[in-house]
């Protein structure tokens, strides 16, 4: 797994090192939004007649373990994407089939305010490689979030608040900034079984997100208006102990459904994103 981060990490440096100027060609248009395909986790997503898989693996480590109400974390988190593939190609020849991959190292710190609130701010930078069009990217975001407790008797009860900052710079030329609003609802009912050793309980949540200046998630598409907000629904099984498979920790598995404009998808979600 380290020689994959190694190479990735060796990737996004070459490419600004060799990044020049000069007018891309059709076939070198970027596929998607490179921010975007680097935070919008794993799913399948489609907007217009253009298919992206995306395959987000969210590694971080805790950097204090000392302080009961902040944490300080490491972020890693490798993306990779596929665009317009079949099950054909995934059998046949897998490694072909990844278009794009990105690698947004940053740090994370969660602090308790009062009783109710967690608060997590957060920034990245780093890079990513298109290999069928040749494209390199700066990619960068800075924001905040905060989520509230609420009373719900035996039901267990979150409201989710961020606000976002992002954008890329790629030497083909392209380039975005974007900023985003969202707000989300969590709730995990009282019913619980057990499994693996742990006490399981389902639950359903919801999001708004609002992208104050749009953005598009396929790059020069053909009809497609900008995306400028978007809704999640989905369900999720929450346990009470975490699971911990090769570093990353995780005590949710859910799916979603997104939907925003043109652009819709399935995503696979293993925390409430704030």
């Amino acid at each position: 797994m380290s020689r994959w981060f190694v190479a990735l990490l060796t990737l996004c440096y070459l490419a600004q090192a060799s990044a020049q100027e000069f007018e891309p060609t059709p076939d070198e248009i970027p596929l998607v939004d490179w921010y975007y395909a680097s935070a919008f986790g794993t799913g399948q997503y489609r907007a217009g007649e253009r298919k992206v898989s995306i395959l987000r693996i969210p590694i971080a480590w805790n950097l204090n373990t000392e302080s009961a109400r902040w944490q300080l974390r490491f972020l890693l988190p490798v993306t990779l994407g596929a665009v317009d593939f079949t099950f054909d190609d995934l059998v046949d020849k897998p490694l072909d089939t990844v278009a794009l991959a990105t690698i947004t190292p940053g740090v994370e710190l969660m602090t308790d305010v009062g009783d109710h609130w967690r608060l997590r701010t957060f920034a990245t930078l780093g890079g990513g490689v298109e290999f069928d069009g040749d494209d390199r990217a700066w990619i960068y975001s800075v924001g905040v979030s905060g989520r509230r407790s609420l009373a719900c008797e035996a039901w267990r009860c979150t409201l989710g608040l961020s606000a976002t900052g992002a954008g890329y710079n790629a030497r083909l030329g392209e380039q975005d900034a974007m900023s985003s609003l969202a707000v989300g609802f969590d709730l995990i009912t009282p019913v619980s079984r057990e499994f693996l050793g742990r006490d399981l309980r389902p639950g359903i949540f919801a999001l708004y997100r609002n992208y104050l200046s749009g953005f598009d998630f396929i790059i020069n598409p053909t009809g497609i208006e900008p995306v400028t907000r978007e809704w999640e629904f989905g369900v999720s099984l929450n346990f009470d102990r975490p699971f911990k498979i090769f570093g990353y920790t995780f005590n949710r598995v859910g799916i979603s459904y997104r939907r925003g404009g043109e652009l819709r998808g399935l995503h696979f979600v293993s925390r409430f994103p704030f």
